[in-house]
């Protein structure tokens, strides 16, 4: 059971931070894309 837990806070941490790096990656692709205007 404990085990069963742990992996999915572990899940859902990666989760997020995917989501984040997923968030920045956009970020930064729309910055690069004005600065060469």
């Amino acid at each position: 059971m404990a085990d069963k837990e742990i992996g999915k806070v572990v899940t859902t941490a990666q989760f997020n931070k995917n989501q984040c790096n997923n968030n920045i990656a956009k970020a930064f692709e729309k910055v690069m894309f004005y600065n060469h205007k």
